[in-house]
């Protein structure tokens, strides 16, 4: 939400600790009807052990379902894995899932919903006209639906193609520090992050923090070494991470 209390030091660090460079595991979208509990490898004699208990701290896979599932107003960006303790399908996917979510940490969250599990989630599957083993990405609410093999690299591509890379703006002169970061659309923002880098593209990591605080701060990117605005803020070292305030009664920053 809007209204989390906001510490630069901390995103710092947290941005800064981390060199975003992941993999990803597997996923698909089988045709047909749902046949949650049935298919592939089903054991008649005893149910199968749950693939991602709640219990597993040492997982990055969070456990998801009717009860808690990203919507809007969620702080983080969400890839969601379908399935079902059941389909062989699903049990060789989890170490891809595993992998992928280790991959995605600081950007991107990964949550297993367990279709078969009991009644109502599985008809929590059906009213989404998901089947096990489907996977898909969250953003805004919107829930978009991965169609393509179960491999790691297309899966890691898929999620990184909605990515909103959109909500950094490029500050590429000083007046844009004023004319296009602190010239807030969202009267919630209480400020801006400026981020002056040698890089030239937008990584992940930094357009998913923008998503975090997107009602609450507004986010920037100076790329490739600015000399103008490397100059203006006394630049000595690359990476730079800016909290930038509007001076009360308008006009320049803090």
């Amino acid at each position: 939400g809007g209204g989390a209390h906001f510490d630069p030091f901390t995103m710092f660090e947290q941005f800064f600790a981390q060199d975003h460079m992941g993999g990803g595991g597997g996923g698909g979208m089988p045709g047909g009807g749902f046949q949650f509990g049935g298919g592939g490898g089903r054991q008649q004699h005893r149910p199968a052990e749950d693939l991602y208990p709640k219990q597993d701290k040492s997982s990055n896979v969070v456990r998801l379902g009717k009860s808690k599932f990203p919507g809007r107003d969620s702080k983080h960006l969400w890839m969601i894995v379908y399935y079902d303790d059941n389909a062989r399908e699903c049990a060789e996917a989890k170490a891809s899932v595993l992998k992928l979510a280790k991959g995605l940490s600081g950007t991107i969250k990964v949550g297993a919903v367990n279709c078969g599990s009991n009644q109502r989630e599985q008809a929590f599957c059906e009213q989404k006209r998901v089947q096990p083993n489907t996977f898909s990405m969250v953003v805004d609410g919107e829930e978009h639906i991965y169609e393509g093999e179960v491999r790691t690299k297309p899966l890691h591509e898929f999620a990184m193609e909605h990515v909103p890379y959109s909500l950094v703006q490029q500050v590429n002169r000083v007046d844009h520090v004023q004319g296009r970061l602190l010239k807030f659309s969202n009267a919630k923002h209480q400020g801006a992050i400026l981020l002056l880098t040698e890089k030239y593209e937008t990584s992940p990591m930094y357009a998913g923090l923008a998503y975090t605080y997107r009602n609450s701060l507004a986010f920037g990117e100076t790329r490739a070494k600015n000399l103008h605005l490397a100059r203006e803020f006394s630049v000595k070292k690359y990476p730079l991470l800016l909290a930038l305030k509007p001076k009360s009664g308008g006009g320049g920053v803090v």
